[in-house]
């Protein structure tokens, strides 16, 4: 485990080291904290949703309020388990304040994903979760 460490980050040294000298050791930084900061949240997600076949997650507004996730979360869905656990627009009514937010993701999400895959996690995925499919 200590060598595929020790690779890790060399091999990021050495990926991060052009940035560093364009733009400046916080730049450098800045991008490998938020390239790791998407790692984490997809290891995350992926060993959740894995570890328990029953759960659920709903993307509408929270984990992926971030436009930068939208493509992320187009390859997770590629996997057909998770793609089958995956909920949009369930937790809505929770920020009323957020309406107009909210329509936007939408229309951004349903773009990226495609109009087939946008109805099975907002029309299909529910009624199988309440048991009415």
């Amino acid at each position: 485990a200590e060598g595929f460490i020790f690779i890790s980050g060399f091999v990021m040294g050495q990926a991060y080291r052009t940035k560093r000298d364009r733009a400046g050791l916080t730049a450098a930084m800045t991008e490998a904290l938020r390239r790791a900061r998407t790692l984490y949240v997809a290891t995350v997600v992926l060993t959740l949703i894995f570890s328990c076949l029953y759960l659920y997650t709903d993307i509408a507004y929270t984990i992926w309020a971030g436009d930068e996730y939208v493509y992320l979360l187009q390859v997770l869905l590629s996997n057909e388990v998770l793609r089958r656990r995956v909920l949009f627009g369930s937790d809505f009514y929770v920020v009323e304040s957020a309406e107009l937010e909210e329509r936007r993701r939408a229309v951004r999400v349903r773009a990226v994903l495609g109009e087939e895959l946008f109805q099975a996690l907002a029309q299909d995925n529910p009624k199988e979760f309440l048991g009415e499919a």
